[in-house]
């Protein structure tokens, strides 16, 4: 062979090796994106996972304190139930024994005027204790309305005075 043809030999030779050298090189390009691309999808894989259990972990958190709002709802609403049925039944037993002592007062202001179909006795809706705690009585007649006398009623000593 004449030096012509080797120094061509010598040149294809040598592209030869520079298109293997450029091919390897693509191909370890390719496999190092790939191992990134592979990673990237592992890390977004566990990402999502770990997001998803603390999205669990929050909405069981909520959740339970929701439930926690609620027990104390209802404990409160039940002591406020509980606070107005006893405030019910003491304002009845109040009304109750405070109608019964004024009927009281008026059975003792009725026994010390005496028997008199001429007059009528009364106590006021509003204002019917003095500042020593008794009934203030009304005497009326019965024809005009008019105050006759008043009394003041101490229904524990069952004293009237004038």
């Amino acid at each position: 062979m004449s030096r012509k043809e080797n120094t061509k030999q010598e040149k294809k030779i040598k592209i030869i090796i520079l298109v293997i050298c450029i091919i390897f090189i693509f191909a370890v390009v390719l496999v190092l994106k790939l191992i990134q691309l592979n990673r990237i999808k592992e890390v977004n894989i566990n990402q999502n996972i770990t997001n998803e259990v603390e999205n669990e972990f929050v909405n069981e958190i909520e959740t339970n304190e929701i439930e926690e709002d609620k027990k104390t709802e209802n404990i409160v609403q039940e002591e406020i139930e509980e606070e107005e049925t006893s405030t019910e039944e003491i304002s009845i037993e109040n009304i109750n024994q405070e109608k019964n002592s004024k009927e009281k007062a008026i059975e003792i202001a009725k026994n010390n005027w005496g028997e008199d179909d001429s007059v009528y006795f009364s106590i006021d809706q509003n204002n019917y204790l003095d500042d020593d705690g008794n009934f203030i009585v009304h005497i009326r007649d019965i024809n005009t309305t008019h105050e006759i006398e008043r009394c003041r009623v101490n229904i524990d000593s069952g004293t009237c005075t004038y």
